[in-house]
C-alpha cells in the first residue's frame, strides 16, 4: 500500500489593504484535502515509514484536531521589503513560510513584516472558515468548508496570508529498529498544538478578480517528523515504550516544529462549486 502523508491548504501574497464600500467578490467556500505522503524514500508500505535513525514506525492512529482556516490581511506595511534569505536581526533559518526567532519560536513571514513596519502595521483576519474537526490523517479525506465568517462577501483589498490553526495531534504507532530485530516498542504521542500552518499569499481583490471563488487547499507532511530525534536510542532506555505528551520535551518540541513547517500549496477556482 502506498502510504501518503499530507494535509492540504492554499497560498496567496500581499497587495493593497481592504477598503469598505460593498462586496467585490464572494468566497464560496473551501476544500481542505488531508492525506498522507511519507515520501518515496521513507515509505515502507502499510502505513509504515522509515525514520532517519534507522527505525521503522508503523502507524495505527494519526489524528489532527484542526481549528479555523483564515484569510489574513497585512495593513500598514506597504513599504516594507522582507527577504527570507536575509531576515532582520533576531531571526534565522527561514523556510516554509516561517523563520526561527532567537528564542526558538517560529514566526511567520507576515508577522515579521508587520514587526519590521513598526507599530502602525497589523495582521487583520478578513474571513474565517471554521473547521473544528478531528482529521484522520492515516485514512485521509477531504473536508468541505461552506461557512464563512463574518461574511462570504469580501471588499476590495488583498490577502497576505492563509492560516490553519491546529489544536492537538495524536499518534499511536509501533517503533522497531531495522538493525536490532529485538527492539519493537509502542509509541504514543498526544500533544496540544498552539501554532498554525500558514503561508504567504498573493491575492488582490479588485475589478479584475472573479466575482465568486472557491479555495482548494493542499499541504504535504512527509516522513521527517521525527528526524530531529533519535527514537531508537530513546526506545532502548524504556522497553515499555515511548510516551510523548509534554510539549516542553525536546522530542515533542522538535516534532511540533516539523509539523508547523509543513510546506503548503494551493489553488483557486472561479465561480465556486
Amino acid at each position: 500500500m502506498n502510504t501518503r502523508w499530507a494535509f492540504i491548504l492554499i497560498l496567496f501574497v500581499p497587495g493593497c489593504t481592504f477598503q469598505p464600500g460593498g462586496a467585490w467578490t464572494t468566497l464560496a467556500g473551501a476544500e481542505l484535502d488531508l492525506a498522507q505522503d511519507a515520501g518515496e524514500a521513507r515509505d515502507l508500505g502499510d502505513f509504515t515509514f522509515l525514520t532517519r535513525d534507522g527505525a521503522s514506525l508503523a502507524v495505527d492512529r494519526f489524528e489532527l484536531d484542526v481549528g479555523d482556516l483564515e484569510l489574513v490581511s497585512l495593513i500598514g506595511a506597504d513599504n516594507v521589503d522582507f527577504d527570507p534569505a536575509n531576515p532582520p536581526a533576531g531571526y534565522g533559518l527561514c523556510h516554509g513560510g516561517h523563520c526561527h526567532r532567537d528564542d526558538g519560536a517560529l514566526i511567520s513571514y507576515a508577522e515579521i513584516t508587520a514587526e519590521m513596519a513598526g507599530g502602525g502595521a497589523a495582521l487583520v483576519t478578513v474571513a474565517t472558515l471554521p473547521v473544528g474537526a478531528t482529521v484522520d490523517l492515516r485514512e485521509g479525506g477531504a473536508l468541505r468548508l461552506t461557512q464563512v465568517e463574518p461574511s462570504p462577501d469580501l471588499d476590495q483589498g488583498s490577502v497576505a496570508q492563509l492560516q490553519l490553526s491546529l489544536r492537538a495531534v495524536r499518534m499511536d504507532a509501533t517503533l522497531s529498529s531495522l538493525e536490532d530485530p529485538s527492539l519493537s516498542v509502542p509509541l504514543r504521542l498526544d500533544l496540544p498544538v498552539s501554532g498554525s500552518l500558514s503561508t504567504d499569499l498573493e491575492l488582490t481583490i479588485d475589478r479584475d478578480f472573479a466575482p465568486r471563488f472557491f479555495i482548494l487547499a493542499e499541504a504535504a507532511v512527509d516522513g521527517a517528523l521525527f528526524d530531529d530525534s533519535d527514537l531508537v536510542n530513546l526506545a532502548g532506555t524504556d522497553p515499555a515504550g515511548l510516551v510523548i505528551d509534554d510539549p516542553a520535551d525536546p522530542v515533542a518540541s522538535a516534532f511540533l516544529d516539523r509539523l508547523i513547517l509543513t510546506p503548503l500549496s494551493a489553488a483557486l477556482r472561479a465561480d465556486g462549486g
